[in-house]
């Protein structure tokens, strides 16, 4: 994967972003008198695979104030927020695409649309896209599936599981190079997608949850509560609480929003949580242990082996 460490200026930053399949993009911010000053610093990586499917990374963040704009085109993209932040951008100046810290998003765009955002010194950025375009995919059977899935313009959401946030992670933090890592990227990219058009074939055979709005705003609280604090020790009773609905009805509807139960969508964000940090941040397991929640090594150790086959100690 080619991957860059380094700053970005206003021209560098409208060529990564083309890069990441923008028909065209442009950059402004009104403080900035030098366009060559430096107007973001971090990490930007990108893979194109002979599947067909591209692959952008970037962890990013500002150092002014700035306004981006940009037009996709037809394509099929799962954009995946990797940071502990929300993202928001505007589509076509009226619709809004939230992609919520930890979460993943589905964009088809069946023709172009306009894309903006608006960027506020010190923001943090970290974001994973993989981006299938019609004509360039080699498998008859997905192209027939894109071609369907851009027949109109459209946003899902994904359900995070512990393996596609497992992949995502893989994707953005490579440990292989060479040829050898190029096929292990591939074969992880190709392995997020097909779990997410799976996800979205088991949405087409089930019956309707008949969650309302209300239920699907009062969960997702639930689940950005989860996320913004894994460590804590919740109790059912607090989350239903903060869903503002009875223990049996979160019991029934978590599950519908989400495909897990609440406690195994909480045991998958902390264990995501606890990794990202040791292999990432350098934690300590002892740290990552503790502020994922856990609060004795041998059931921290024992479920993290299990959920990603590798010892705590191994993935450091």
């Amino acid at each position: 994967m080619t991957a860059q460490h380094d700053s970005y200026t206003n021209a560098r930053f409208d060529d990564a972003g083309a890069r990441a399949g923008y028909a065209s993009a442009s950059s402004n911010d009104a403080r900035q008198a030098d366009s060559a000053e430096a107007m973001f610093r971090g990490r930007l990586s990108y893979e194109s695979f002979s599947s067909g499917v591209s692959l952008y990374f970037s962890d990013m963040v500002s150092r002014v104030e700035s306004e981006h704009d940009g037009v996709l085109a037809r394509s099929w993209t799962l954009a995946i927020n990797l940071g502990e932040a929300h993202s928001q951008l505007t589509i076509d100046n009226t619709g809004q695409l939230l992609l919520p810290a930890s979460g993943g998003k589905v964009l088809c765009v069946s023709d172009q649309v306009q894309m903006s955002n608006h960027i506020m010194p010190g923001e943090r950025c970290r974001s994973l896209l993989l981006t299938i375009s019609p004509g360039m995919i080699t498998d008859a059977e997905l192209t027939e599936a894109i071609d369907r899935a851009t027949g109109g313009t459209s946003i899902s959401d994904v359900n995070m599981t512990e393996r596609l946030r497992y992949l995502a992670l893989c994707l953005a933090e490579p440990v292989s190079t060479g040829a050898a890592g190029r096929l292990l990227a591939e074969s992880r990219a190709l392995e997020l997608l097909a779990h997410v058009f799976g996800q979205s074939t088991d949405k087409n055979r089930s019956q309707p949850s008949h969650l309302s709005h209300r239920d699907h705003l009062a969960l997702q609280r639930v689940r950005d509560v989860i996320h913004a604090a894994p460590g804590r020790d919740f109790t059912l009773q607090d989350l239903a609480t903060e869903a503002g609905m009875s223990l049996s009805s979160l019991k029934v509807k978590f599950p519908q929003a989400f495909g897990q139960t609440v406690f195994a969508y909480l045991r998958e964000v902390r264990l995501n949580y606890a990794y990202e940090r040791i292999v990432n941040e350098g934690w300590t397991i002892t740290q990552a242990a503790h502020f994922a929640g856990y609060r004795h090594m041998g059931n921290f150790s024992k479920a993290f082996r299990r959920r990603f086959g590798i010892k705590p100690v191994d993935a450091r």
